[in-house]
């Protein structure tokens, strides 16, 4: 369970995307996708896909956010790629393609 100091994005997007997918949007709607306007909470978010993100991507985002603090958590890789399967599954049935969220 994530602790309630923790600022996460609001539903239903739990995986931004911002630094793999959604980058042309500009940094206004990256600061957006969090609820807290509270200074004392810290904010962050869970998008499994940054684990592959170039390291140009990695050395601008410490530029931009120089304190940040990155966490990585490894999930055991069968799981991980089970529910991967598992999701795309459920997003074709719903018609969605690779990359789309339904957000209903």
């Amino acid at each position: 369970k994530i602790p309630s100091a923790v600022g996460l994005p609001k539903y239903p997007m739990k995986e931004v995307h911002f630094w793999d997918w959604n980058r042309y949007k500009g940094l206004g709607w990256y600061s957006q996708q969090f609820a807290s306007t509270n200074n004392n909470i810290a904010l962050g978010e869970i998008t499994p896909c940054y684990m592959a993100l170039p390291e140009h991507h990695i050395y601008e985002i410490r530029r931009l956010f120089p304190s940040v603090r990155i966490v990585f958590l490894a999930r055991d890789l069968v799981d991980r790629a089970w529910s991967a399967m598992i999701m795309e599954l459920q997003n074709d049935l719903r018609g969605l393609k690779p990359g789309e969220f339904d957000t209903q």
